[in-house]
């Protein structure tokens, strides 16, 4: 586990880390670089709250169960969350995230989704089979069926 509240890093790259289960970063202090997290294959739960982050892909860290993103410093790369099967927990609050594609995300059982940049891709919900919580505030649903 590595938990970085509050501490002041302007070019964090976590990519050697690869044993990392929990990562907890949060201050508006910290910047992440876009791969910043490539080759981390065990971590299961990544929380980034107030950070600077654009280009965020996470596509590459197979084994995320949870993944809490929170400020408008952070922006996901389109397809950032592509394929994260285990993943079953997602809150993604006042982020830059456009074209998001969750049909992937066979396992997700919690969807919170708080912002007006936030933007789904048509049928980005199809195929969650096991979701049973689902909250979406301040958000545009335009393509929910």
């Amino acid at each position: 586990m590595l938990n970085l509240h509050g501490c002041e890093c302007k070019s964090m790259d976590l990519s050697l880390c690869q044993s990392l289960e929990t990562l907890d970063l949060s201050g508006d202090r910290i910047r992440l670089q876009p791969n910043a997290l490539h080759g981390l294959a065990q971590l299961k739960i990544f929380k980034l709250l107030f950070c600077k982050c654009t280009q965020l892909n996470l596509s590459s860290c197979h084994n995320l169960e949870t993944i809490d993103l929170h400020g408008e410093g952070i922006a996901l790369q389109p397809n950032a969350l592509h394929g994260l099967a285990q993943l079953k927990m997602l809150k993604l609050q006042g982020c830059d995230c456009k074209s998001i594609d969750l049909s992937l995300c066979q396992s997700l059982e919690t969807l919170d989704l708080r912002g007006d940049r936030i933007r789904l891709q048509p049928n980005a919900l199809h195929g969650l089979a096991q979701l049973k919580i689902l909250k979406l505030k301040g958000f545009e649903c335009k393509c929910l069926d």
